[in-house]
């Protein structure tokens, strides 16, 4: 048994000695090891050629876009502009067709199509489509037992917060009026 404990003993001297090494830590000896200089070189090395390839990749990639635009025909870079300008030109009859049937233009992305027939059928199907939705939800707030105003104002069936205050007030100036009352009697 007293071997373990010296066993144990000189292996806890080993490690303060160690801690202590480790606590006195000079950074140009680390930078001065061979090992280290070797490690760091192949390290920068790596990480250069995984640059090096994916710039390659990004150049080559532009390269053949380049080229095979150089390599249009005339026809093709025709057709290339009037299918843009056919599109530009089926956007903004797209938007005259929601200005005329008073549809939100935020749904105008909502709605594609190839020609200006198929974009009005879409169109009329999805604003249907969310007044359907919008009628389903109304009729279950009525089942719910919701009351519109009668007056079309946005209040609800509740009390509004200016006429509960004004209530609040009357009352508090009829209380007043009767404790004046009785105090002057």
């Amino acid at each position: 048994m007293e071997e373990n404990k010296n066993v144990k003993t000189e292996g806890t001297q080993e490690v303060d000695t160690q801690s202590k090494e480790t606590q006195e830590f000079d950074i140009k000896s680390v930078l001065e090891n061979d090992e280290f200089k070797r490690f760091m070189e192949s390290y920068a090395d790596k990480r250069v050629s995984e640059a090096v390839k994916t710039t390659k990749k990004k150049l080559q990639q532009e390269y053949e876009e380049e080229k095979k635009k150089s390599e249009m025909t005339q026809e093709e870079i025709l057709q290339q502009k009037e299918r843009e300008l056919y599109d530009r030109e089926l956007k903004l009859e797209k938007i005259q067709y929601f200005k005329e049937k008073n549809y939100d233009l935020d749904l105008l992305d909502f709605v594609v199509g190839g020609d200006i027939d198929m974009i009005q059928e879409k169109a009329d199907s999805l604003i249907s489509t969310i007044n359907k939705v919008v009628e389903k939800q109304v009729a279950e707030r009525l089942k719910q037992g919701y009351v519109p105003p009668a007056n079309g104002s946005k209040t609800t069936a509740t009390e509004s917060i200016g006429l509960k205050l004004a209530k609040q007030i009357k009352e508090s100036q009829q209380y007043s009026q009767e404790a004046q009352q009785q105090y002057f009697k």
